[in-house]
C-alpha cells in the first residue's frame, strides 16, 4: 500500500509540473500596461464614434480593468490581452452557426446570363 501511495504522488508531481512551469512564463502586468490616453483611444477604435461616444471605457492597470470613463449607453469599450480573453464558448453560444456564403453581388450569374461580356442584360435593364 505504501508503494502505490508513493507512486500515485510521485506521478501527481510530474503531471502537474508542466502547469506550473507554464504559469512561471507569464511576464509582469507592468509589460501589458499602456499609457492611459493610448488605451482609451484604442479601445474607442473597435466601435463606431456613434457607440464609442457614449460608452464605458474601461483600461488596465496594476490592481486590474479599471473604468477610465463613464458611459451612457450600456456599451463598454475595453482593449483585451491575451490573459484576459475568454477561454470556453458559452453553452448557449455552442450551436451558433455562422453563414460562411459570401453576400456580395454574383457577378458570375450577370456573365453568365448575357454571354461574355454582359450587353445583352444591360440592354434589358435600360
Amino acid at each position: 500500500m505504501k508503494i502505490l501511495t508513493i507512486t500515485l504522488l510521485l506521478l501527481l508531481a510530474t503531471i502537474n509540473a508542466p502547469v506550473a512551469r507554464a504559469q512561471a512564463k507569464y511576464p509582469p502586468i507592468s509589460k501589458y500596461l499602456m499609457p492611459k490616453d493610448a488605451e482609451i483611444a484604442l479601445a474607442r477604435s473597435a466601435a463606431p464614434a456613434s457607440i464609442s461616444d457614449r460608452a464605458t471605457v474601461k483600461v488596465l492597470t496594476k490592481s486590474g480593468f479599471e473604468v477610465a470613463q463613464q458611459g451612457d449607453n450600456g456599451s463598454v469599450c475595453i482593449v483585451m490581452r491575451g490573459f484576459s480573453a475568454p477561454t470556453y464558448t458559452p453553452a448557449q453560444f455552442r450551436e451558433i452557426v455562422y453563414d460562411l456564403r459570401p453576400n456580395y453581388p454574383r457577378t458570375d450569374l450577370f456573365h453568365r446570363a448575357s454571354g461574355s461580356n454582359g450587353d445583352a442584360l444591360l440592354r434589358t435593364a435600360n
